[in-house]
């Protein structure tokens, strides 16, 4: 059994407890070929109006932005020549079955069962859209199952807590209850401006502002130095960072052959970030126990900012939802 994790800061396939594809929920839409994931976020500065993120988070079909001239559909694309996959792309749907079978191939999924996790935001109707899709794309999907409850049915709480993540497009507060040995979901409060695109990009503006006071130079007016830049916020504070290690973090960009530095505090990140950490812990409410997911926990500031408000914080690894699905195989295996 395989486990699809479909967040789209990073959405990742899980075999025998190990990741065998990660990547954000990003696409880039040429004439000849659609690039999905790091590969894509590496090109997004330079190709921005061919840029697509918002295809995880609507799940439905919600035409692109942007679509390539030729008409077609996810289903009219099983019938096109694989050597031209754009022309089949018009709409949300279409980039998500791309991507499932970009993910179907680059991950070997073959024919396993796979249960997917869901971020608490996602509707019954996209659900539906995804499950029609997932049959389309020859992924078994064996159960759907969320994310949140799974990982909060491993911690230890008492009879309430809420969790509190992040997607692409916004931030999220879950109320969860504890009875009886069960764990339920209440409701589901979305925070859309804290999203982490909005995020990164507050973090992309405020190092940029560090390089023009302290050299004179602007990065952001520059594609090939505002991608360097990008691509260096994501690697250290982003989620593609390996840790959320202490300490000061130094930027460089390069541009005619001239290479300027800059050292950023986590503070001043933290700083940029407040008014969207506000937004969040007003969701949140008053004093409980938050259950922070890895996808924040590793964010600058936000668990002590948290912690400030009298919160009592515990940060969830990155494993946990895998763990907490495992650790009930009659519910997620169950026939039917």
């Amino acid at each position: 059994m395989l486990l699809l994790d479909i967040n789209d800061t990073r959405l990742n396939v899980i075999k025998n407890g190990e990741s065998v594809y990660s990547a954000p929920g990003v696409a880039v839409i040429e004439r000849k070929a659609v690039l999905f994931g790091d590969d894509a976020a590496r090109q997004s500065r330079f190709r921005p109006g061919h840029v697509h993120d918002e295809f995880w988070h609507r799940l439905n079909t919600d035409p692109l932005a942007v679509a390539p001239s030729q008409t077609g559909g996810w289903r009219k694309s099983l019938r096109l020549g694989r050597n031209d996959p754009a022309k089949a792309l018009t709409n949300q749907a279409d980039l998500v079955y791309e991507h499932l079978r970009h993910m179907h191939q680059a991950a070997s999924i073959g024919n396993d069962d796979v249960v997917v996790m869901v971020p608490s935001v996602v509707k019954p109707p996209q659900l539906s859209m995804l499950l029609g899709i997932a049959v389309e794309a020859k992924v078994n999907v064996r159960a759907v199952v969320d994310a949140a409850i799974a990982a909060a049915s491993i911690q230890p709480f008492a009879d309430h807590c809420r969790f509190l993540d992040l997607s692409q497009h916004g931030a999220f507060v879950v109320d969860i209850e504890s009875a009886d040995g069960a764990v339920t979901r209440g409701e589901v409060h979305e925070i859309r401006e804290a999203g982490y695109r909005a995020l990164v990009s507050g973090w992309v503006d405020a190092v940029a502002d560090q390089f023009v006071g302290g050299t004179r130079f602007d990065p952001s007016r520059v594609v090939a130095t505002e991608q360097q830049l990008y691509d260096q916020v994501l690697d250290a504070v982003g989620q593609r960072a390996v840790s959320a290690a202490d300490g000061d973090l130094t930027f460089t960009v390069e541009h005619d052959a001239v290479e300027r530095a800059v050292t950023v505090t986590r503070e001043a990140l933290a700083a940029k970030a407040e008014e969207r950490y506000d937004l969040m812990i007003t969701a949140v409410g008053p004093a409980t126990t938050v259950l922070v997911s890895h996808r924040l926990g590793r964010l600058p500031g936000l668990p002590a900012r948290l912690q400030a408000a009298s919160h009592e914080v515990r940060r969830v690894g990155a494993d946990a939802a895998r763990a907490g699905t495992e650790a009930h195989p009659k519910a997620v295996e169950a026939d039917g």
